[in-house]
């Protein structure tokens, strides 16, 4: 194609993505709207597979504006967390080519680093004044990342955090909430879906039977005596990740939903696995603005497992010990179960 022409189609497609986003939403600066596309454009033609349009940076520009209501920081986390392990795994001179960062995104997500061209730069401006990396783009090449000066201090702070996450005392007894680090909250109609995610989870994350709360399988149910009201009521607040297994039969539990809104109430992390039909759409306000988990998607549950690993400061296995337990899972959510209130 003659190079006038393609400079005329992408100041086209540009001038539609900003003229769509500023129309609806009429609160947005044109300015913002600008540097969104401008950014989300070169993230978008820097990728081999991507087919760059006004429409699909439009549709970023609303996931973004989803994730940012949510207050949902993972996909920042995740490359925070990526940058570092993939600088810490070079000398202190060795760059870490952009490509490579895509490369690295897409087999830990399953999804294309171009569609969080917002998050890719917030991240890496907050690293770079922190001065743990230092971003270079040389000519029109493809970005470079260096070892910032201050990257040992990263390397410390990274480290004592994961010594911190593992090295915390166990509780002393089973049943206080404080020891609780995944609690799975699902109807009883989908025990046999529960027991496969909560296979799939310990699979992944070589976690003990004694950190999860799946009080539809044995081996993770309440101990013989316990308050079940007051020790469930105290888990749903104190767990460190809590997982909505949510179906058409759990939308409908009582149990269920107050467990969501009371997980919700608490402002912790929590996250809507989509199973037996169901999807983020089915959700209603104020949990409808929280990112749901297809559970039938094997993309979204490895996203899934690289946030529980970092939440708990836990190793993720290599994909080949999980995938048969992942699989299984997301045969199991793609079948509706029975309905019932549980």
């Amino acid at each position: 194609m003659n190079p006038d022409r393609v400079i005329q189609t992408a100041e086209a497609t540009i001038k539609e993505a900003i003229e769509l986003i500023v129309a609806s939403h009429t609160d947005i600066d044109p300015a913002e709207a600008q540097r969104f596309v401008l950014q989300q454009f070169e993230f978008m033609n820097a990728d081999a597979n991507e087919v760059v349009s006004a429409e699909r940076i439009v549709q970023r520009y609303e996931a973004a504006i989803a994730r940012r209501s949510a207050g949902d920081s993972r996909i920042r986390e995740n490359l925070a967390g990526l940058i570092f392990r993939a600088l810490g795994e070079r000398s202190h001179h060795q760059s870490l080519q952009y490509y490579e960062l895509q490369h690295a995104f897409q087999i830990a997500t399953g999804q294309s680093l171009s569609k969080y061209a917002e998050d890719v730069v917030a991240v890496v401006n907050e690293l770079q004044e922190r001065k743990y990396i230092r971003w270079e783009t040389p000519g029109r090449r493809m970005p470079l990342i260096f070892r910032g000066i201050e990257f040992d201090d990263w390397n410390g702070t990274m480290t004592s955090e994961k010594v911190d996450a593992r090295s915390r005392p166990e509780a002393p007894n089973q049943d206080i909430a404080m020891g609780m680090k995944i609690f799975v909250s699902h109807s009883s109609v989908d025990a046999r879906e529960a027991e496969a995610l909560v296979t799939f989870i310990r699979a992944a994350l070589n976690i003990g039977a004694k950190d999860i709360r799946c009080t539809s399988v044995h081996g993770y149910k309440l101990s013989a005596g316990a308050d079940s009201n007051e020790q469930l009521r105290a888990e749903v607040f104190e767990c460190e990740v809590f997982v909505a297994l949510l179906s058409p039969s759990s939308m409908q539990s009582t149990y269920v939903m107050f467990e969501l809104g009371a997980r919700w109430g608490a402002k912790r992390f929590m996250v809507p696995v989509m199973i037996g039909g169901t999807t983020g759409s089915d959700l209603r306000a104020p949990l409808s603005a929280i990112h749901a988990v297809n559970g039938t998607s094997e993309a979204d549950m490895h996203q899934l497992l690289e946030d529980l690993a970092g939440r708990l400061g836990l190793q993720l296995e290599n994909p080949s010990v999980y995938l048969k337990a992942l699989k299984a899972f997301a045969e199991f959510a793609s079948t509706p179960a029975q309905n019932g209130d549980a």
